[in-house]
């Protein structure tokens, strides 16, 4: 019992003494958060290395159509859907945006031209943007002790962990979103340049999935809400509003201009077939097939 004691004492004197220590060390915060997510993200990816195969059925199912857009980086639609050979990252696809397939691309170049072996420093990479987004929106809310008592316990989330590990968009979208968030949350006086990352970051997110269009009504909700709570957001609301709008047009312009070209509709999409499987077809993958590609959200 004597080990267990004295650990159980340690933990009481770091419990009484870091705050007083942390004060006298203002910077101290802020290492030994980006060093542990540094050491996470490092033993993610020794972790990845054992990960060898996809994870089919289950959250690697869409992994093949990504490897495949990655392998060129233009592409046309829709012959490019079954036709490899005519595939690419810069195609409109109804379920995918391209950007999942344009970061494999970028990468594939150092990971000897796999798609798998550059899904797996994407998904450690995303796992290390999600530690970062969570630790700077617990800073935010909580201060510096309380970020990093939030950072430790995503970092030993279970479900974090085990995401992070999984080739697919689930972990590079949840990042992107838990980063916008941090980065809109309001403030006595919210600098331009941060709105516009928010919105690049924003803008992002929807290039990787496409309800990542949900936060543009939901930044402008938040800098509205910002400038209700403070007063001295309040002259520059507008400039706030259009610097974050601005920048989610812009980050998203590449899709948009792909999209219009293909099919001549800015926002194409055919996630409503997605909703319909949930709703009408019983969640029974096995019946993706038998459904129509064109199903509207108006018809579900």
């Amino acid at each position: 019992l004597l080990p267990t004691h004295d650990e159980l004492l340690a933990a009481l004197l770091a419990f009484r003494y870091a705050p007083a220590f942390l004060r006298r060390l203002p910077a101290l915060p802020v290492a030994l958060a980006l060093g542990g997510i540094g050491a996470w993200a490092a033993a993610l990816l020794l972790a990845g290395r054992q990960h060898l195969t996809l994870s089919v059925p289950g959250a690697e199912n869409d992994f093949r159509v990504f490897a495949l857009r990655s392998a060129h980086l233009a592409g046309q639609f829709p012959a490019g859907i079954d036709d490899p050979a005519r595939d690419g990252v810069f195609r409109a696809d109804g379920f995918y945006n391209q950007g999942y397939p344009l970061l494999l691309w970028l990468l594939r170049p150092f990971a000897s031209d796999n798609a798998f072996l550059a899904a797996r420093v994407v998904a450690t990479l995303s796992g290390a943007l999600l530690l970062f987004g969570g630790w700077l929106l617990a800073r935010r809310l909580l201060g510096r002790n309380g970020a990093l008592l939030a950072l430790v316990l995503l970092a030993l989330s279970p479900l974090v962990v085990e995401y992070g590990l999984y080739l697919g968009t689930d972990t590079p979208f949840a990042a992107l979103c838990v980063l916008a968030l941090a980065l809109l949350l309001p403030t006595r006086a919210p600098r331009v340049w941060l709105l516009a990352l928010a919105g690049v970051v924003a803008g992002a997110a929807f290039l990787v999935r496409h309800p990542g269009f949900l936060l543009l009504p939901f930044g402008w909700l938040a800098i509205w809400a910002g400038a209700r709570l403070h007063t001295e957001a309040r002259p520059a609301l507008r400039t706030h509003l259009l610097a974050f709008t601005l920048a989610f047009l812009i980050a998203i312009l590449p899709q948009v201009l792909v999209n219009l070209r293909d099919t001549g509709q800015p926002l194409y999409s055919q996630q409503a077939k997605n909703v319909w499987q949930g709703m009408f077809g019983g969640g029974d993958w096995d019946r993706w097939a038998g459904a129509r590609n064109d199903i509207g959200i108006t018809e579900v």
